[in-house]
C-alpha cells in the first residue's frame, strides 16, 4: 500500500481513537485487583478481626435468629438490606470508613446466640470486573504519554491493516470503508461514557479488568463493523439489486457470489460459497456448531466467559439439533 495524501485522514482519525480509548482504559480499567474477604463462621457474641486499610466494607450477617443490634468497635450499625431464606435470616451493613480502622476491630451482635459474618471491600468481584465502592482507593492505571502513545499507534495499525484488508478483498472505495469504521467505534464509545457517567453519579464505581476492556471494546466494535461493511457491499452493487428484485426464479449462488463486487469469490472462493449453500440442514448445523466452538475459545482467551457460556450453550442446542437430523433421516426406511 503506496503512500498517499488520502490516508491522512485514516491515520489521524485511528489516533484520536487510540486517545479516546486510552483515555477510558485509565478511567474504566484496572490492571489487577486484589480483593479482600474475610468470612468467621458459627460464633457467639463479639469478636475480634483485624483489617487491612481503613475504608469502605459490605458486612454480613447471617444466623438462624434474627439480629436485634449489632456494634462495630462500639458504634451502632443499621441495615441496608434484609433477606430472609428458609432457615436463615441474612443482614447486610454498609460500613462507611468512618466506622473502621486499620487493625483489630470489634463486632458484637444482640443477641448473643450463634451466627456468621463476611466482610469484603467491594460489592461484586469477578474475573470480568469490579463493582466498588466510590471512596474506595484501587490502583487505577496512570494517564502517561507512554500510554497514550501505544493506544494510538496500536490502534493505527491496526485500523490500516483492516482497511487494507477490506479494500483488497472488497474493492470498497475509501469514503465508504472509512464510515463502516467510524460507524463500529461510535457505539463503543457511547457504551463506556454511560458507564463513567454512572460512575459519577452513583456511589458506587464499575471498573472492567485489563482483558476484558479490551475484550468489550473488540467486540463491540466487531458486531457493528462486520454489518456496516456488509449493508456497504450490498448497497454499492447494482447486480445484487437487480437479481433481488427480479420476479424471476433467480440462483441464490449466483446472487450471494455477485454480492459485493466479488467479495465471497475473493475471500473463501466460489466452489465454497456453492458448496456451503448446497448442503443439507443438518450439515449447516454441523459446521455452525464448530464455528461457536472456535468463538468459545476465543472469548475464554479474552476472559469474555459469561459469553463463551452462552454461545457455547446455543452450540450444543446446535449440535443436537443435527444429531436429531440426523438420527431421524438414518432411521428411515430406504426407498
Amino acid at each position: 500500500m503506496k503512500l498517499n495524501i488520502k490516508y491522512i485522514p485514516l491515520v489521524l482519525f485511528f489516533m484520536a481513537m487510540g486517545a479516546v480509548f486510552a483515555f477510558f482504559y485509565t478511567e474504566l480499567a484496572l490492571p489487577e485487583f486484589n480483593g479482600f474477604t474475610m468470612k468467621v463462621r458459627d460464633m457467639r457474641g463479639q469478636k475480634a478481626f483485624d483489617l487491612p486499610v481503613q475504608q469502605t466494607y459490605l458486612l454480613k450477617i447471617w444466623g438462624d435468629d434474627i439480629i436485634e443490634k449489632a456494634h462495630l468497635n462500639g458504634l451502632p450499625l443499621t441495615h441496608t438490606i434484609y433477606r430472609p431464606r428458609k432457615t436463615l435470616k441474612e443482614f447486610y451493613y454498609l460500613l462507611p470508613s468512618g466506622t473502621t480502622k486499620p487493625g483489630e476491630n470489634i463486632l458484637a451482635a444482640v443477641p448473643g446466640k450463634r451466627y456468621s459474618f463476611m466482610i469484603r471491600n467491594n460489592i461484586v468481584a469477578t474475573d470480568f470486573g469490579v463493582i466498588s465502592f466510590k471512596d474506595n482507593q484501587i490502583g487505577k492505571n496512570r494517564a502517561s504519554f507512554g500510554l497514550f502513545a501505544s493506544f494510538m499507534l496500536l490502534f493505527s495499525a491496526i485500523g490500516l491493516f483492516i482497511y487494507y484488508i477490506s479494500s483488497v478483498l472488497s474493492s470498497m472505495p475509501f469514503n465508504n470503508i472509512l464510515i463502516a469504521q467510524t460507524a463500529s467505534f461510535l457505539p463503543c464509545i457511547a457504551f463506556l461514557y454511560l458507564i463513567r457517567q454512572i460512575n459519577n453519579l452513583l456511589p458506587i464505581n464499575l471498573y472492567f479488568l485489563k482483558n476484558s476492556y479490551f475484550g468489550v471494546c473488540a467486540f463491540l466494535i466487531a458486531i457493528f463493523y462486520v454489518p456496516a461493511m456488509f449493508l456497504l457491499l450490498l448497497k454499492g452493487n447494482k447486480a445484487y439489486t437487480s437479481v433481488a428484485t427480479d420476479g424471476k426464479n433467480a440462483n441464490i449462488h449466483t446472487c450471494v457470489v455477485a454480492g459485493g463486487k466479488g467479495y465471497a469469490e475473493k475471500l473463501i472462493g466460489h466452489r465454497a460459497v456453492k458448496w456451503l449453500l448446497s448442503r443439507e440442514f443438518a450439515d449447516k448445523c454441523l459446521i455452525l456448531f464448530m464455528a461457536l466452538l472456535f468463538s468459545c475459545a476465543f472469548l475464554m482467551a479474552v476472559k469474555f466467559e459469561f459469553l463463551a457460556s452462552f454461545f457455547g450453550n446455543i452450540a450444543y442446542l446446535v449440535l443436537v439439533t443435527a444429531v436429531i437430523i440426523k438420527l431421524r433421516k438414518s432411521a428411515r426406511p430406504s426407498q
